[in-house]
């Protein structure tokens, strides 16, 4: 594509980098970071297809520049990099991305957000933040919880060596 005139579009890009997220192939994927920064091509799907592309790869600090550079967030943003560090080991540093995103944004959790959330305080071992979190989500949000919640809830004192 790149030897023809023929220029790829983000949805070439982003499932380009869905591609290198399925297969962990990093060095691709930072290719196609580059090639979007080179050629000015950014937008808010694109910065969240990379942050899942990093984190998928095992780079969180990539995933955080990504996401701290990026203008505007949406719900999908935050669902990404908040699991993400869940799923690369840096879950005290969940629940911190989550309450910045109540105080910075006007994106509101969904039920999605909670369990990411919830998780990481379970292999954080972080009790209390845990409560504090699943206590907001019924009473702040009124969300109801499902058998995830629950399940994250059981965990934490069980991961914690309670």
């Amino acid at each position: 594509m790149q030897s023809s005139s023929a220029r790829p579009d983000a949805v070439t890009l982003i499932n380009l980098l869905k591609l290198c997220s399925d297969l962990a192939i990093l060095d691709l994927g930072r290719w196609v970071h580059f090639y979007m920064d080179r050629n000015k091509i950014s937008d808010l799907y694109l910065n969240t297809a990379l942050i899942h592309m990093y984190c998928k790869c095992g780079n969180v600090a990539d995933a955080i520049d990504v996401f701290n550079k990026m203008p505007t967030m949406n719900v999908m943003s935050w669902t990404e990099i908040i699991p993400g560090l869940g799923l690369n080991g840096c879950n005290q540093q969940a629940p911190n991305f989550f309450a910045a995103m109540q105080r910075e944004s006007m994106v509101r959790p969904d039920e999605i957000m909670f369990i990411t959330v919830l998780s990481a305080c379970s292999y954080a071992g972080l009790i209390e933040e845990g409560c504090y979190y699943f206590h907001m989500m019924t009473e702040t949000y009124g969300i109801e919880p499902t058998v995830e919640h629950y399940g994250s809830m059981i965990d934490l004192p069980g991961r914690a060596g309670l």
